[in-house]
């Protein structure tokens, strides 16, 4: 029965699975026997199956894809983990820094693994996206996480019709909003 969920010889790559949700993520995978590739901002540069990563930053995610490929010659699964959200009362006080930040990391830092993880992906691969309830809940508190979180479903449609052809599963996850603090960073 273990065999059912066997990943033995596949290559998973996690982004900001150095902690919380990103870490038992990676764990899980790891347990099943996939190699899996860690980035995150918060991982040690001689650790061979880690890499530091700014998901916000495309060179950085580039660098990423191209670090699996060249260690374990695939990629069969990408997580798409790493996000940040920010902390006020309402959408009044949210600032412009904080919109940008958030879109930056939760919704490029997506688009960014998506675009280059889809030129190397093995045909029949998935990509996990981790969104949230509050994409699709109004939570006061989280408007620009929520807006960021949208965009990550959003992409999430469109990259699950361009893998199609490739036999690509491409998914969502929508957590809860009040327990994603345990994998995510807080800007206050």
């Amino acid at each position: 029965m273990s065999d059912l969920f066997s990943l033995k010889g596949k290559t998973a790559i996690v982004t900001g699975g150095s902690q919380g949700i990103g870490a038992s993520t990676a764990l899980r995978l790891r347990k099943a026997g996939a190699t899996v590739i860690v980035g995150d901002l918060n991982v040690r540069e001689d650790e061979l199956l880690a890499k530091k990563t700014d998901v916000s930053i495309e060179e950085d995610v580039s660098a990423l894809i191209e670090h699996a490929v060249s260690a374990t010659g695939r990629l069969d699964y990408l997580v798409n983990n790493a996000g940040i959200h920010t902390i006020y009362d309402t959408l009044e006080q949210a600032t412009e820094a904080d919109l940008n930040k958030c879109m930056s990391v939760n919704a490029n830092g997506v688009m960014f693994a998506i675009k280059h993880a889809s030129r190397v992906m093995q045909d029949g691969g998935a990509i996990v996206n981790i969104a949230s309830a509050s994409a699709v809940l109004g939570v006061s508190g989280l408007g620009t996480y929520a807006a960021s979180k949208s965009a990550v479903l959003a992409l999430t449609k469109v990259a699950a019709v361009e893998r199609a052809g490739r036999g690509t599963r491409v998914n969502s996850i929508c957590l809860d909003p009040e327990q994603q603090g345990s994998g995510h960073t807080v800007i206050e």
